[in-house]
């Protein structure tokens, strides 16, 4: 399988259609990096595309899943309109990015530990999401649960990789690909659209 600066996909057991695609950048705690917003896209699409893979795994390398977004550290310019612009691809590429995973027709079962760092609004409710982007405050992975961020809640990075592993490779897996195929696609069309729609059509 291709190699990635940021990203690293593994195939844990042979012959198997479950695929590991690790965030690979732990040095960093698997902050978005510039390299981060063009592969993401590339290798989920690879995936995708790829016949013997029936599940992927997202997953993080080292203690945290996923922190901060330091693609645009030490671009700004002297001029304002100019870092606006910039901020405005830059926001339309890393939705791009997250949109990927939604435009992939494959099973996709998110495993993360530690740190997590991201846009929730549309799964928390504007409320939550609010109070947790205003607060920056810390919580736990039984609060995920009961925001809805998370459907199981495990006590070790291990037996979570194991739990997810076992729910990929459950039975009937690959004979339901097809209909995870289909429902995806007609649950996804019409939300990514939109979500691309209201990027390019936001203030600047």
């Amino acid at each position: 399988m291709e190699k990635y600066k940021s990203l690293k996909i593994l195939q844990k057991s042979p012959n198997s259609g479950v695929c590991f695609l690790y965030l690979n950048r732990p040095s960093h705690l698997n902050d978005v990096s510039r390299d981060f917003l063009p592969e993401f896209p590339k290798a989920i699409s690879s995936l995708d595309q790829n016949p013997d893979v029936a599940v992927i795994i997202f997953a993080g390398s080292g203690i945290d899943f996923q922190t901060l977004d330091n693609a645009l550290k030490g671009s700004y310019a002297a001029d304002c309109g100019r870092n606006v612009e910039r901020l405005q691809l830059h926001i339309k590429f890393l939705q791009e990015a997250i949109t990927a995973l939604e435009c992939c027709r494959k099973q996709v079962i998110a495993a993360v530990h530690g740190a997590c760092i991201g846009e929730a609004s549309s799964i928390v409710g504007f409320g939550n999401a609010m109070e947790l982007a205003l607060t920056g405050r810390r919580f736990t992975g039984s609060e995920a649960k009961d925001l809805g961020l998370v459907s199981k809640v495990f006590t070790s990075k291990q037996a979570l990789e194991e739990g997810v592993k076992l729910v990929a490779e459950g039975p009937n897996n690959e004979e339901q690909t097809e209909d995870v195929v289909l429902t995806k696609q007609a649950s996804m069309t019409v939300s990514s659209h939109d979500r691309l729609q209201r990027v390019d059509n936001s203030p600047r």
